[in-house]
């Protein structure tokens, strides 16, 4: 049994209201854990390093959400009949079963928000598998004092880390098929919904779709016309949050909104960051293509997005240090170097030397800043130089992990 603390849970003030937060996040911020609607209570089940759960999640007094049918088949396990999508004659069909993965560190109101909006999704989750810190009390407060219908189960890690966060709840998913999004998120009811409906589909290993970002200045939108590719001369476009249109195939999706089939999960704990690991989503994406199968990418699943705070460490997206830039250099190039046939393999390298990003400059790129007068690029042009060579240099002494070929496991 996990020793539970006693300090009283500190809450914060989200910098961006959502549109979903209603009463129960003002009560969050207030201190109260009192749930709108029905009173149900969740008992969690609490999992650590070498301890084991005391009992097995459930749903509390009124909850809907079906427990899967016992079978001595895993097989049959695996696949658990799900209520169908609201509509047509309320009859129940066979669908994909998913299970909910969510990292968290020091946002307990902006976590209790995005359980909030998985409880009212249309079709539930199998489970929900919130991975926390063990010196992390506010948000273990939070969750053992929180009344949800949510079949929640707490994974306890000592390792400050997100990939090995990750990694942990996926390891104890029971779900063929494991949905990942943060704790500053919110999907929108129709999200798993979605998800399963593309799993469904023959060939499709990981389904995503677009996080409307909301910022104090508003909602970030444009129009864009490529979203999450790496074009054929090495240049990587993201751009999830601003999609639109129909279902397409991609090469990698965001990490906000994604899931993946859970025999397929394979993330390398070598990338690099403190505490965040950039660009991680692009190493399990391009996994999945180089077995020849589907990265499907559906504007319609939409999570709402309030970026937070990074607590603990430096804010990878804004604090630019040379080690910062070097981390992302090394783990946008190890991805491709390692999926992407050998052709296509090089010229991604050549372009990440020569080009590179913005934020990880190569030499033409920093030749034109340096020209400008802009005289920091050429420090990160250096630290982003060092930080592909490693990668290179991990590729060289290791095994590939992954087949040339496109076959299919």
């Amino acid at each position: 049994m996990s020793d539970r603390s006693t300090s009283p849970i500190r809450t914060r003030r989200s910098r961006v209201r959502a549109a979903t937060a209603s009463p129960l996040l003002s009560n969050v911020v207030r201190g109260e854990m009192s749930l709108i609607g029905e009173r149900s209570t969740c008992r969690a089940s609490w999992r650590g390093a070498g301890r084991r759960a005391i009992g097995p999640p459930r749903a509390g007094r009124g909850a809907s959400v079906p427990r899967p049918p016992q079978s001595s088949d895993p097989s049959r396990r695996e696949r658990a009949d799900l209520p169908a999508h609201a509509g047509g004659g309320g009859a129940s069909v066979p669908s994909v079963s998913i299970s909910v993965v969510i990292p968290t560190y020091g946002r307990p109101a902006d976590l209790l928000r995005c359980l909030l909006a998985l409880e009212h999704q249309q079709v539930h989750p199998r489970e929900v598998i919130v991975v926390c810190r063990r010196h992390d009390a506010p948000t273990r407060v939070a969750l053992e004092r929180l009344g949800s219908s949510l079949p929640l189960t707490v994974e306890v890690i000592d390792a400050e880390c997100q990939s090995v966060a990750m990694n942990a709840g996926v390891a104890v998913a029971t779900s063929p098929v494991v949905a990942l999004t943060d704790d500053d998120a919110a999907p929108r009811p129709t999200w798993i919904a979605g998800l399963q409906s593309h799993h469904m589909q023959p060939g499709v290993g990981a389904v995503g779709g677009r996080d409307l970002v909301h910022t104090p200045e508003g909602m970030l939108e444009r129009t864009v016309a490529d979203v999450g590719v790496v074009k054929w001369y090495g240049r990587r476009v993201g751009n999830h949050h601003l999609g639109t249109g129909a279902a397409r195939d991609v090469d990698f999706l965001k990490g906000v909104n994604l899931s993946i089939r859970r025999d397929l999960w394979r993330l390398d704990e070598r990338l690099q960051g403190t505490g965040i690991q950039m660009h991680w989503e692009m190493d399990v994406s391009l996994a999945v293509v180089g077995r020849g199968l589907r990265v499907v990418y559906d504007p319609s699943l939409i999570v709402d997005h309030y970026p937070a705070a990074r607590i603990g460490s430096l804010d990878q997206r804004t604090h630019r240090a040379r080690a910062v830039v070097r981390h992302e250099a090394h783990n946008e190039t190890l991805a491709p170097l390692k999926w992407l046939p050998l052709p296509r393999a090089l010229v991604t390298l050549a372009y990440d030397i020569l080009v590179g990003r913005p934020t990880t400059p190569g030499l033409v790129r920093s030749a034109v800043a340096m020209a400008r007068g802009e005289r920091d690029v050429a420090r990160f042009m250096l630290a982003a130089l060092a930080g592909r060579w490693h990668a290179v240099a991990t590729v060289l002494c290791t095994a590939r992990d992954g087949p040339r070929s496109r076959s299919q496991p």
